[in-house]
This record gives C-alpha cells, sequence and structure tokens, in this order.
C-alpha cells in the first residue's frame, strides 16, 4: 500500500543491484515482489500446459482428414494420368511447334486464355498447355474452345476445365 499522504511510488537504482523504494512499506514492498514472482512462475506454468495440450491434440487429431487424403491421392493421380495420356506442351515447346519465338508463344496462350479459348495447367510451378485442345501446328482446336468458353465462364479454370 502508499503510505498515507503519499501520492505515488517512487523506485531509484543505488547500483549493484538494488533500488531504493519510496512511499511504500518494506512489507508492502516485499508482497508485491513476491506477487510479480508467482505470476511469472504462473505463466510459465500456464505456458507448459498449453503446450502439452497442444501436443496431444495434434498427436490425437490428423491435420487433414482421411477423406481428404484420398481425394488428394486421386486428384493427383488424375493428374498425372492426363499428362501421361494426353500431353501438355510448354512455352518453349509450343513455341517450336507454332514457328515461333517463346515470348510470341507466352503473349499468344495469354490472349486466347483471356478470350476463354485455351486453358493452361501449373505443374511444380509451371505453365503447361494441355494438348487435347492444340492443333497439329499449336493453334487452338475451334471445336475444343467452344468447349472450353462456357467452362471458363462459369469459374473452371486449369485442371478443373481438363478433369
Amino acid at each position: 500500500m502508499i503510505a498515507p499522504g503519499q501520492d505515488s511510488v517512487h523506485v531509484r537504482d543505488t547500483g549493484h543491484d538494488s533500488v531504493e523504494v519510496t512511499g511504500m512499506s518494506v512489507q508492502d514492498v516485499e508482497y508485491a515482489v513476491n506477487v510479480v514472482r508467482r505470476f511469472d512462475e504462473e505463466r510459465i506454468r500456464a505456458r507448459k500446459v498449453l503446450e502439452t495440450h497442444l501436443l496431444e491434440m495434434q498427436r490425437d487429431t490428423p491435420l487433414v482428414s482421411e477423406a481428404t487424403q484420398l481425394q488428394l491421392q486421386r486428384t493427383a493421380e488424375l493428374r498425372t494420368q492426363l499428362l501421361q495420356s494426353e500431353g501438355a506442351e510448354d512455352y518453349e515447346s509450343l513455341a517450336q511447334l507454332r514457328g515461333s519465338q517463346e515470348s510470341s508463344a507466352r503473349t499468344w496462350v495469354s490472349r486466347m486464355r483471356q478470350r476463354h479459348e485455351l486453358f493452361t495447367v501449373e505443374v511444380r510451378g509451371h505453365t503447361l498447355i494441355p494438348r487435347v485442345q492444340l492443333t497439329a501446328k499449336g493453334g487452338s482446336d475451334p471445336l475444343i474452345a467452344e468447349l472450353i468458353r462456357p467452362l471458363a465462364h462459369v469459374g473452371l479454370d486449369g485442371w478443373g476445365i481438363w478433369a
């Protein structure tokens, strides 16, 4: 407690790991120091309890459900099957097929995607253009483009269209 007539407590560093406190009794200072120590001990104990609880939850609860894992596995298998059976071009191979520069192939793909006449898929950070939608000379197959347009307009893209 603050001594009667005192408006505040003052703490002054006297050096050598000691301080001088004015405005409080020795008993009040000791009590305050013990409260702070108990609070710190309780906070450390609570953190350990929380950490233990969270570790138990992680161990007991799968991060990804079995159904989600199976769906991801099926999706990966389908994508692998599509790539192996239908094939795909990257920008470099599409440029060779079209007889153009890679930058020109990139620009053409970008424009065709914006018009919803072509779709691409991402594989390990690389953009691929599925062959199913290309002509023998690397152009857009108009019949496939007619199928892509309504799918793209409803929000499907990439793997969603191809699958």
